[in-house]
């Protein structure tokens, strides 16, 4: 695992590892019921921290501080798929979020750049193994351990 150094409280150069953890931002509105959606995460080793759309949500999406962002697009609005092509064109791993997951609606997340796309009541397992082949697909676990990335590392065969 890359170090990083730094200064200590004390002045002295010490090395930091980076955390072992990734994280997900996920953005619904407060009357969405995500707590599966965020258990199956946890269970699935991402932090996760919920906001609502409205308050300063996109800004800290952009921020590109989490491995994937995490938002629900409600099928009465296409606003979100603007955020979505948004988050996408700044090099964001974002994740389409549905209650409903209507066919149409998934091919416009698509379209809008979404690296996948789940219905909020998905099982743990496909929430936690989609949101490992985005950061795969993304080369976000480059530089990650086997134990990590969940890739299978094969020495030299010659």
């Amino acid at each position: 695992m890359p170090e990083m150094w730094g200064l200590g409280l004390r002045g002295n150069l010490t090395t930091f590892a980076e955390p072992s953890f990734a994280s997900c931002l996920l953005v619904a509105p407060p009357d969405v019921e995500t707590l599966g959606f965020v258990r199956a995460l946890h269970t699935g080793g991402f932090a996760v921290l919920e906001r609502d759309p409205e308050h300063g949500a996109l800004q800290l999406a952009s921020s590109r501080e989490f491995n994937i962002v995490a938002w629900y697009v409600d099928s009465r609005s296409t606003s979100q798929l603007v955020t979505i092509a948004r988050l996408s064109a700044v090099g964001v791993n974002v994740i389409a979020v549905f209650d409903a997951a209507e066919p149409e609606l998934v091919a416009d997340a698509f379209g809008a750049g979404a690296h996948a796309c789940l219905d909020v009541r998905a099982d743990s397992r496909v929430v936690a193994a989609q949101v490992r082949a985005v950061l795969r697909r993304t080369g976000a676990y480059d530089l990650a351990a086997a134990e990590v990335s969940g890739l299978l590392q094969i020495g030299d065969l010659t």
